[in-house]
């Protein structure tokens, strides 16, 4: 158990569930199109900027398909989010739990906090995968 987490559970729990919070909403369809939409203007943006402004404002200028590694870069940095998020919320539960909620330091710690603890445990496993929309 890290320092923050022993001296600081209250706030690692919110922390873990604030996390959670977002992770479940990026997880509702509507904001998953409100995303895509975005990425595909961006997308549209480089392509015309390639097509219409580079290409013939600087005639040596050889087409790199930006859309196409702007569409590369979304992903990839969306999955990597992803992972980031759901190895975080995964291994802080698994060390509060560890920490507070084993069978001997259970005996110790605020019941309160153990429910939130257990709480968040069973939600945090139970979550779904967020597909990457992109």
């Amino acid at each position: 158990m890290t320092d923050y987490e022993q001296q600081q559970p209250d706030r690692a729990v919110k922390n873990i569930k604030d996390l959670l919070s977002a992770y479940k909403y990026h997880q509702i369809q509507a904001v998953n199109d409100i995303l895509v939409r975005q990425a595909n203007r961006v997308g549209a943006m480089f392509r015309r900027m390639e097509n219409d402004y580079l290409a013939k404002n600087y005639p040596g200028y050889e087409k790199i398909g930006l859309q196409t590694l702007w569409t590369s870069w979304i992903k990839g940095r969306t999955d990597r989010a992803r992972t980031r998020a759901e190895t975080y919320m995964k291994d802080g539960v698994k060390r509060l739990h560890d920490g507070y909620g084993s069978d001997y330091n259970r005996q110790f710690t605020d019941p309160v906090l153990l429910a939130k603890i257990d709480s968040l445990t069973t939600a945090v496993n139970g979550q779904q995968s967020w597909a990457n929309p992109f």
